[in-house]
């Protein structure tokens, strides 16, 4: 909601599959929910609803992938910009996840988040040896974080 009307800005966003959606203003105003498993969206279709607690309609997309292991994964994602087409949301959601694997990597891969230090100028000098680090590695440790495997 800050987002949206605090902020003046827009967002694209993941959502559980227990979350409560009206599919109309009229449902919203009635109180008629659904969750959103029970929704038979297709796979590139877009669709406007409404969020509980949300004032504002969304658009809701649903994402078919596989896993690595081959077991089938299925992704909600909701946009407060109702122009967005399916291309685009999921064009946008996936530069976004590209900060998800640096994060991921950062973490994993130079110690990023097991700083023993306690004061600003040790903690400072901790994230930037770390991101050095992570500069430091080979393309293929920094990239495709999770289909990495250590040899150890």
């Amino acid at each position: 909601m800050y987002v949206k009307t605090g902020l003046g800005k827009d967002f694209i966003m993941p959502i559980k599959t227990n979350r409560k959606i009206a599919l109309n203003k009229k449902d919203k105003l009635n109180g008629k929910y659904v969750t959103v498993s029970t929704l038979e969206l297709k796979e590139n279709d877009k669709q406007e609803i409404y969020l509980e607690g949300v004032s504002f309609p969304l658009i809701l997309i649903r994402q078919i992938f596989k896993n690595e292991d081959g077991s089938q994964g299925v992704l909600y994602l909701v946009s407060s910009d109702l122009t967005l087409t399916y291309d685009k949301i999921m064009a946008i959601y996936h530069k976004r996840w590209k900060v998800e694997e640096y994060h991921k990597s950062l973490k994993q891969h130079v110690a990023l988040c097991k700083s023993p230090t306690k004061r600003v100028r040790t903690q400072s000098n901790h994230i930037f040896a770390s991101i050095y680090s992570f500069s430091s590695l080979p393309a293929g440790r920094q990239v495709g974080v999770f289909r990495y495997k250590s040899e150890a």
